[in-house]
């Protein structure tokens, strides 16, 4: 099987459609931008066309970046800082074709090309965007040395960003993390699929589960006849071995015999399965909330399950 390619963790067509909300937005507010200002200044016909120009370019570039650039098996960190050179290059040329007047237009803008930028690299990019941006667009409006109102704003502006970087930053590695955690269970899917030794098969469950499962039990059982033979066993930092129990009216009996997941996530309820009975196995505390997935193969007739103390 083959992988798909990654970056940061994500492949490129997830990062483009993460980023085309934000890439949407940008247009429009160019737009709005690029409709103030020329509703702002009817008699200056250089400056219309200056914020014209710039805003049709600005509009240009968040095209072919978002059709192009993003999804391009190509980009790389390089990538990334050279998108946030030429966007604070963009954003500073719009501060300068406009007044002070169309600034909380840019201080949006600012935040929108941080939100993408955020997405599609990591926190050296996005912060030089900021920064820069702000750095620059203070020292066009040099007006802001004998007030507070102007510099206060985009100072507000870069604490948002700020914030928004590392939020985006926090959504990802919970990402990366669960995508860990499915990768772990691809793994052993493949693994087990390829072994035909019963040890090897109980060493990968045991492995898979300790990566992926933040559970209070679970346990792997083989059917034998009517009872089931419990291979692995785990229990609140236990483990026990040599166990069986009857399938007979038993939740895993269940799942065995109808060849379906089973998942009951709160057990203080009535178990609404005719003939079945709760079994404790392990310290012989009764789970909260269970789950049992049937395991088949030509050499495996078997169930994983896991539980926990609390519901849901």
């Amino acid at each position: 099987m083959t992988k798909k390619s990654s970056r940061f963790g994500f492949t490129p067509q997830e990062h483009r459609i993460s980023a085309l909300p934000s890439t949407i937005a940008g247009i429009l507010v160019l737009a709005l931008t690029m409709y103030a200002g020329i509703a702002l200044w009817p008699q200056s016909q250089s400056k219309s066309l200056l914020l014209l120009a710039a805003g049709l370019l600005g509009i240009l570039y968040l095209v072919v970046f978002d059709l192009f650039v993003i999804s391009s098996a190509s980009f790389n960190r390089a990538s990334s800082w050279a998108n946030a050179v030429l966007t604070t290059l963009g954003l500073c040329l719009l501060a300068y074709s406009t007044s002070s007047q169309l600034d909380i237009y840019a201080g949006v803008l600012l935040i929108l090309a941080v939100i993408t930028s955020s997405i599609i690299s990591e926190r050296g990019p996005s912060y030089f965007l900021i920064l820069a941006t702000t750095a620059i667009t203070m020292a066009i409006r040099h007006e802001y040395a004998n007030g507070v109102q102007g510099w206060t704003l985009h100072i507000s502006v870069a604490i948002i960003a700020s914030i928004v970087v590392e939020t985006v930053r926090q959504l990802k590695s919970l990402s990366r993390n669960h995508i860990r955690r499915l990768e772990t269970i691809t793994d052993f899917s493949r693994n087990i699929a390829s072994t035909l030794n019963a040890k090897q098969v109980m060493a990968l469950l045991n492995a898979a589960f300790q990566n992926a499962v933040e559970a209070d039990t679970y346990f792997v059982g083989l059917r034998e006849g009517n009872e089931m033979r419990l291979e692995l066993v785990y229990d609140d930092g236990e483990y026990f071995d040599n166990q069986r129990v009857k399938l007979e009216g038993s939740l895993s009996g269940w799942v065995l015999n109808n060849n379906q997941s089973l998942f009951l996530p709160d057990l203080r309820k009535e178990v609404n399965l005719p003939g079945v009975r709760l079994v404790l196995l392990g310290k012989h505390k009764t789970s909260l909330s269970w789950m049992g997935v049937p395991m088949r193969s030509d050499n495996v007739d078997g169930i994983i399950a896991i539980g926990s103390y609390r519901p849901n």
